[in-house]
């Protein structure tokens, strides 16, 4: 009998240990759960962190390949702008020089038109002092108005009137008319057939000639006054004038 309680109490202890094993092993069960759980969900959002990685790795390389894109588009484009500005530059440094080069050229005319300026200045300085030729000394169908056809060079002064020293009378005669005239012109105008004065178109009483002394004398005191300034003209080219004024008057 107390070999059976003895076996008894030896089955309960066994039994106890076993229970508390059992339940020891469902703890360490439990937590092994809770921990694959735990190391399960840890996984997955370790998963989802990776992801999100990659996504967000994905985004930042394709914006990265857009602004590397982008950069090497305004880069050509600023190439492009610079070789612009350079060959403007070249242009502009080109003109600029052909610019400086006319300017010196302008210099170099001014130079000389400010020389002549002078010149001319002085010229009319001195002109202004030379005797003024009386407008009586003049034959009246000589006088050489200024126009497009006829250059004088060798004149008295630059009026709108221009008088050369073939219009100075000298042999002045007195006609019909009253008017006083150097003798070559009226006779060149009465011998071409006209019977009529050169001054006021109206017809001669005669055509007899009288010499003006008195003018005569006048002229040649102050062709003798002024010999120092006076140059004496071409004859050839103011007996053409007079000729050409002679065949006006009798047109």
């Amino acid at each position: 009998m107390a070999k059976d309680d003895a076996r008894i109490q030896v089955a309960l202890k066994e039994a106890e240990s076993a229970k508390r094993a059992t339940r020891n092993e469902m703890s360490k069960r439990e937590e092994a759960e809770k921990w694959a759980k735990e190391s399960e969900n840890g996984y997955l959002n370790e998963l989802k962190r990776r992801k999100e990685t990659e996504k967000a790795l994905k985004e930042s390389k394709e914006q990265f390949e857009k602004m590397r894109s982008e950069s090497e588009t305004r880069i050509a484009e600023s190439n492009m702008v610079i070789r612009e500005l350079q060959c403007n530059y070249s242009l502009l440094m080109e003109e600029l020089r052909r610019r400086r080069d006319e300017n010196e050229e302008l210099m170099i005319e001014l130079s000389k038109v400010s020389k002549l300026k002078s010149k001319l200045e002085g010229e009319e300085m001195s002109s202004s002092k030379d005797p003024e030729l009386p407008q009586y000394f003049i034959c009246p169908i000589t006088q050489v108005e200024i126009n497009e056809n006829y250059t004088i060079k060798n004149v008295i002064n630059h009026k709108r009137t221009i008088l050369s020293l073939q219009d100075v009378m000298e042999d002045p005669q007195v006609a019909a008319d009253g008017f006083t005239y150097e003798r070559e012109a009226i006779c060149c105008w009465l011998d071409s057939g006209h019977e009529t004065s050169p001054m006021t178109n109206k017809r001669l009483p005669h055509t007899s000639l009288v010499p003006n002394l008195s003018l005569r004398s006048a002229i040649q005191e102050w062709l003798q006054d002024s010999s120092s300034w006076i140059i004496e003209p071409d004859p050839l080219l103011c007996k053409k004038i007079n000729q050409k004024q002679l065949e006006a008057l009798s047109d």
